[in-house]
């Protein structure tokens, strides 16, 4: 099962969770889950024991004060054009009433694929590099914490500060499935054994009407979808991956991408109260 990232819209594949637990008991059957970002909490949240029909319980209870901001905060980072729009306080707050601090990757019950994006080099890598966590056997990072991997592929660049020199996995593989998919792959799994459960967070019909645009940076940095135009295609690429691995398009199996196309709903941030609730219908339908 893949849960792709998307911010508070992560309340419409919870939704979908929700609906598709009550009439098939599928958990019984999932080996490996996998989330980026939004997904990575619902992902972590699944492997580590939460009850699945709850999730969207949380993101209504929670959205608002996850995505909540002092004045001076909202001065200060005018916006979000100097600074990130948010702190990640009450992230913290709330991940921690989520996952123990001292409740490893290791020790979850399930196997676990979450994508993050390391801003620092390391040993191997001298320039940044995407980073995928997971708890298969021969992983080397068994004896991280899972609060610290949910802080990271949840970092959003612009809504949140980087956490422990990383930024959210959706840099990377806003879609993790094809990358949960090679990890299976790699480690014996055959592709015909394999169906995938693949929970997207809305689509909106968005286009540039336009044959030929001659935009320098400055035009293609003003345009308001340039960070959904980035998702998108990152996305999309993935999912032609998943299709051809798994032969999507010869099977009945398909990815569940509930559609979201009021742009108001699909904001990636506070969708609480009333909003929520709209997302979470989108989500069932």
């Amino acid at each position: 099962m893949s849960v792709d990232g998307g911010g508070a819209r992560g309340v419409m594949p919870a939704a979908l969770l929700r609906d598709i637990v009550e009439r098939v008991p599928v958990m019984e059957k999932v080996s490996v889950l996998a989330g980026t970002s939004t997904g990575a909490l619902i992902a972590l949240g699944l492997a580590s024991g939460m009850d699945p029909k709850g999730f969207v319980e949380l993101y209504m209870r929670h959205g608002r004060e996850i995505f909540s901001r002092s004045a001076w905060r909202r001065l200060t980072s005018l916006g979000g054009l100097v600074r990130s729009k948010y702190d990640n306080n009450n992230l913290q707050r709330v991940l921690k009433t989520w996952f123990p601090l001292d409740l490893k990757l290791g020790q979850l019950k399930r196997r676990i694929v979450v994508p993050s994006f390391r801003l620092v080099g390391d040993a191997k890598q001298k320039s940044w590099h995407p980073v995928v966590f997971h708890n298969f056997p021969d992983s080397p990072h068994l004896d991280e914490s899972v609060f610290d991997v949910a802080m990271r592929s949840s970092a959003a660049p612009t809504y949140f500060p980087s956490y422990q020199g990383y930024v959210d996995g959706g840099v990377a593989a806003n879609d993790p499935t094809a990358v949960a998919l090679a990890l299976a792959i790699n480690r014996g799994v055959e592709p015909s054994e394999i169906v995938v459960i693949s929970l997207g967070t809305g689509q909106i019909r968005r286009t540039i009407d336009k044959q030929r645009v001659e935009w320098g940076l400055l035009q293609w940095l003003l345009q308001p979808n340039i960070v959904n135009l980035i998702l998108d295609a990152q996305s999309g690429v993935a999912q032609y991956l998943a299709e051809n691995i798994v032969h999507w398009s010869e099977d009945p199996r398909t990815p569940v991408r509930p559609r979201a196309y009021n742009a108001r709903l699909a904001a990636l941030v506070q969708a609480t109260g009333d909003p929520a609730r709209r997302l979470a219908q989108t989500g069932s339908t």
